[in-house]
């Protein structure tokens, strides 16, 4: 609970605000929801749950920037359940963000691989001779081609 507490006032200007009734019951409220959503690391969870609302707080949305960064709007059901949507929001996000991330360094990889069999000295001196082979048969075909026009 000191952790939340320090999150409040480091963030407010008037730490007095955080003195006023209903804030310490706001700040239990909060720590038992952190302790039930994720009862192996509450802290880290409270931490995610306060920098969301604090990002919210200092977001372009008029109704967010309206809202005081106090614990009892915080714990408030309707506020409490729009700072959730939008941690499952901003989750979904880096989640697809770091699978397309993954995704990109796997075609980066395979392209590294084949361009470093496609230039194997091996494979070039056999695309130099198929090469040779290709000039040497339209040359002759031209040639033919030259003799038979002639005739």
């Amino acid at each position: 609970m000191v952790q939340l507490h320090d999150d409040f006032s480091d963030r407010n200007s008037d730490t007095r605000l955080l003195e006023a009734p209903g804030e310490s019951a706001a700040l239990r409220h909060l720590a038992a929801e952190a302790s039930a959503r994720c009862p192996e690391d509450p802290g880290f969870w409270a931490k995610k749950f306060l920098d969301t609302f604090w990002v919210l707080k200092d977001s372009e949305d008029s109704f967010w920037r309206r809202q005081p960064y106090l614990p009892s709007e915080a714990a408030k059901a309707g506020i409490f359940a729009r700072i959730l949507e939008e941690m499952n929001r901003m989750k979904a996000d880096r989640e697809a963000s770091e699978a397309a991330l993954e995704r990109e360094r796997a075609r980066r990889k395979a392209d590294a691989e084949y361009r470093k069999r496609v230039t194997a000295p091996e494979v070039r001196a056999k695309g130099e001779v198929e090469l040779a082979r290709l000039k040497e048969s339209l040359t002759s075909r031209r040639a033919g081609d030259g003799k038979g026009e002639a005739s």
